[in-house]
């Protein structure tokens, strides 16, 4: 039953999170719910994963897990993708993703930067899905017909809404936007290696980080950097150079701390090898 109904949902792959452990497994975290408990140690199975987070519940309460199901097998695609991209980063080429392990890349990035909560919560903000309720509610009127006493009764019951809220969630997580996929597969690919092993990369609960100036924040502008960190020493984003193009960059120190202060500001909770890291982003 647990194997067919999973609980523990990782919203950030355990496969990932790992890459950013130090050299006993450990990972320094930090969560910005929980600031008078200061840094603390953990491993990457206890972070990044909330209960029953792609699960869809039908009205009877039947358990549907089967997004979960899928991200588990992109999961296991994608890691072999990122350890050829860390590997060959780290010997100085390029990895040359053949075209399906590219598309695979390209749908895992964008899941990635769409699944996690801190992203999610910025559509689903109560203000924000009440209107889209009273919105839909008043287009069914229109069309159909008045709503039922039970239908009513339903709108004011809050186990109800959140319900709602959440098979809406995990409805919209298993459509894919085939624009935002079409912008990832126009792009090639920029890999960025740290090459000073006192300096790394965090993992956050919103991992994906897009730099842009005012003005020009459409993914397809070629001045916007959407930067993952893939390990603690590498990170990548699309670039704006043919698709089949890859390229290699050692990142300076500044960068370093411009995409993990980015990464800080946008999550909830921050990870990675390093305490005195991790400690110094929480007082930002």
């Amino acid at each position: 039953m647990n194997a067919t109904f999973p609980k523990r949902h990782h919203f950030n792959a355990e496969m990932l999170s790992r890459r950013f452990a130090d050299g006993n497994g450990r990972l320094f975290f930090f969560d910005k719910r929980f600031r008078a408990k200061g840094v603390l140690a953990t491993t990457p199975q206890n972070l990044f994963c909330e209960t029953h987070l792609y699960t869809v519940r039908d009205k009877h309460g039947a358990l549907d897990v089967g997004l979960e199901h899928l991200y588990a097998e992109l999961e296991g695609h994608a890691s072999a993708i990122i350890e050829k991209i860390v590997t060959s980063a780290r010997h100085g080429y390029t990895p040359k993703l053949t075209t399906a392990e590219r598309e695979i890349w390209d749908f895992f990035f964008y899941n990635q930067w769409k699944r996690v909560p801190d992203f999610q919560r910025q559509f689903l903000e109560t203000e924000k899905f009440d209107f889209a309720l009273n919105e839909a509610r008043a287009t069914f009127e229109a069309r159909f017909r008045p709503l039922t006493e039970d239908e009513e009764r339903n709108l004011q019951n809050p186990q109800w809404l959140k319900r709602i809220k959440q098979n809406a969630m995990v409805q919209a997580l298993r459509v894919p936007s085939h624009k935002s996929l079409a912008v990832l597969n126009a792009k090639g690919l920029l890999i960025a290696v740290i090459p000073k092993p006192t300096k790394s990369f965090i993992i956050g609960s919103f991992p994906v980080v897009k730099l842009a100036h005012p003005g020009h924040e459409h993914p397809a502008d070629p001045t916007v950097e959407i930067w993952l960190p893939v390990s603690h020493d590498v990170a990548v984003t699309p670039a704006p150079c043919p698709p089949t193009e890859e390229r290699i960059v050692e990142i300076q120190n500044s960068q370093i701390r411009t995409v993990n202060a980015a990464i800080f500001k946008q999550s909830t909770a921050i990870a990675g090898r390093s305490r005195a890291l991790i400690a110094s982003l929480a007082k930002l």
